[in-house]
């Protein structure tokens, strides 16, 4: 079953090193070919000020680019307070058996998750989420706000319209997206071991978050976002054209239906419609008509009873696909009058 395949054999991987001390968090970083930015990912979590130990575990599956030569030195560097998970062979499935192998090694009371392209710039981030968890055992895990790093160097706030307050429920982030990894914290023992269905997708944090959120809600920590999130095109994700990323969270979402039954069914169902609506546009998109038009009938099939976007992105697709050429006259007017 898909639940052996990053069991950790012997002959798999090789963990390297043991905390100093009983770790009251640790840092499950996963990597693969960030020769560019897994220094700063490292130090950005060594520069965390706290008043209690953490670890981290860093899972680097079979890097090529030199990735894997730079964290070995860092560990080197930092006996104790690093512990490298190194995979004799790259386990595959965009890195999500890399997350569980080095979650399944994580021994400290709560996980946080980093990845190796990502980077922390509050020094207090653990120390404030852990100080929250502490204090309010209700929560299963918290999150927090998130810069966006883009390659021109810009950098903006990570797009999240969460209600008010700081109780994050799983309607929340069903109905208004996910919070992203390097803002995860989350209890180690809130849930079990990965279910199958969890390796049915290949991102590993909206499952992650929904496991712990099926048991209780998060806390979101509002304010001056914590961590970056860099939006590069190396990332797998950002590089897949939108066909492809609609489909993988097309089975994201079926998996979390059949997980939690009918509570909140009527938020997924709405999700599931929209990304009909996604897939259409992709698969037009991509000069495949045929597959576009098939996906916009189970669009409008189920949008009386979702309404999962307004009227005017679905007329002007509607147009596009009966008449591109009336469309595209439209397109070209509509500019050159806009100039």
């Amino acid at each position: 079953m898909p639940n052996d395949l990053p069991a950790l054999r012997p002959d798999t991987a090789v963990l390297a090193g043991k905390p100093a001390t009983k770790p009251k968090v640790s840092v499950a970083m996963i990597t693969y070919n960030h020769v560019r930015y897994i220094v700063q990912a490292v130090e950005s979590v060594l520069a965390q000020e706290t008043d209690f130990p953490f670890e981290i575990v860093l899972g680097d599956d079979l890097s090529t680019d030199g990735t894997r030569e730079l964290v070995v030195g860092l560990a080197t560097k930092h006996p104790g307070r690093i512990r490298l998970l190194l995979h004799e062979k790259n386990l595959g499935h965009c890195g999500k058996f890399n997350l569980v192998a080095t979650i399944r090694r994580c021994e400290g009371e709560y996980v946080a998750l980093l990845e190796g392209d990502d980077f922390w710039n509050d020094p207090k981030k653990l120390q404030r989420q852990v100080d929250y968890l502490d204090a309010h055992p209700e929560y299963s895990g918290s999150a927090h706000e998130v810069w966006e790093l883009r390659t021109s160097g810009e950098r903006y706030r990570y797009p999240r319209d969460y209600p008010g307050g700081v109780r994050l429920e799983l309607r929340d982030i069903l109905a208004h997206g996910f919070p992203l990894t390097s803002s995860i914290m989350y209890r180690r023992t809130v849930f079990g071991d990965f279910p199958d269905w969890y390796f049915e997708m290949q991102m590993g944090d909206w499952p992650l978050a929904v496991l712990c959120m099926a048991v209780a809600p998060f806390a979101y920590l509002r304010g001056e976002p914590a961590s970056t999130y860099r939006l590069h095109h190396a990332s797998y994700w950002n590089s897949q054209p939108l066909v492809r990323r609609t489909l993988e969270e097309i089975k994201a979402y079926s998996a979390f239906r059949r997980f939690l039954g009918e509570r909140h069914a009527d938020l997924i169902d709405r999700e599931l419609n929209l990304r009909d609506f996604y897939l259409s546009i992709g698969h037009d998109e991509e000069g495949d008509g045929t597959k576009a038009r098939a996906a916009f009938r189970r669009f409008l099939a189920g949008y009386r009873r979702h309404r999962p976007t307004g009227p005017r992105p679905v007329l002007r697709h509607a147009l596009k696909l009966a008449a591109p050429q009336v469309f595209s006259l439209a397109k070209r007017v509509r500019d050159r009058f806009s100039k």
